[in-house]
């Protein structure tokens, strides 16, 4: 679920990729799934520009996480692991209008642009961005069960494409991937998409592998970033956490560990850089209580 790079290291600046993009130049930037189709990828692109133009400006945050431990001190091979974590968020803009100042077309045919929007009281347009994630780590009885599922859904009544679902799950070893356009589902393949190493990573940075093209681990870095962001002064106001220990003679010593917490509060994010090593992409986003 979360991953942070381990070391500081330079690598080569040369990629095939725009410097807007990869210097984080441009704050507004969208990226389209892998596609042939010029004109549902811009479409697409522009939409997920908006769309974190919007979750820039604030994005209404809700979250539960909740963890379960239970050891038998006796067997050292034996205890019982659960941890939850759901959350959603949403935000929306209207009154607006917007200019595309980049646009540019992968050597695997997705097209990333950057956008200006501009406030426009003249304009009815209106975009509304949900989205949702869920992990689960089980380990119970010596076997291990992993899943999440991730959402993101873009609605603008403006041109031929009204809405755009995009939703990753995982479930152990099984992973799909697809976009739904307009409710007609495009499932995205696993393919090899390497870029050449460029930027710096560090320790606070998420990474991705990049299997299924940009867009999809340029989301997944963002909702690693959002999953690891812990307002100030949680601890105090918003978990509960019981701890209990005990003695059942012959069976050896037990102890339990349950924690609860609950995020409600609203939030802002940027991505302040992006670099590409080895196959991955590592994404330092900040995400900033409003």
């Amino acid at each position: 679920m979360k991953g942070t790079g381990k070391t500081s290291s330079p690598v080569s600046s040369h990629n095939e990729l725009p410097a807007w993009f990869l210097n984080c130049e441009c704050v507004n930037i969208g990226i389209s799934d892998p596609t042939t189709d010029t004109v549902v990828a811009y479409s697409q692109a522009v939409k997920r520009a908006l769309a974190f133009y919007a979750l820039n400006q604030k994005m209404e945050l809700s979250s539960v996480y909740e963890y379960y431990y239970n050891n038998n001190k006796l067997n050292d091979n034996y205890h019982n692991q659960k941890s939850h974590w759901i959350a959603e968020f949403e935000t929306k803009i209207e009154n607006f209008s917007y200019e595309v100042e980049n646009v540019f077309r992968t050597k695997y045919n997705e097209t990333i642009v950057s956008i200006k929007v501009i406030e426009d009281k003249t304009s009815d347009d209106m975009l509304d961005v949900k989205g949702s994630f869920m992990y689960h780590y089980d380990y119970i009885d010596n076997k291990t069960e992993y899943g999440e599922k991730q959402l993101l859904s873009i609605s603008m009544e403006q041109d031929f494409i009204e809405e755009i679902f995009w939703m990753s799950t995982i479930d152990n070893l099984d992973i799909v991937k697809v976009t739904y356009i307009n409710e007609l589902p495009f499932k995205l393949k696993r393919s090899i998409c390497k870029y050449n190493d460029c930027g710096h990573v560090n320790d606070d940075m998420v990474f991705v592998d990049n299997k299924y093209g940009l867009w999809d681990c340029y989301m997944d870095s963002f909702l690693q970033a959002v999953s690891n962001f812990e307002p100030e002064g949680i601890v105090l106001k918003n978990s509960t956490r019981q701890i209990t220990q005990e003695n059942n003679g012959d069976y050896g010593d037990k102890s339990q560990d349950i924690m609860r917490r609950v995020i409600k509060t609203d939030v802002s994010c940027s991505l302040k850089s992006l670099s590409f090593k080895n196959g991955m992409l590592y994404a330092d986003w900040e995400i900033v209580e409003k």
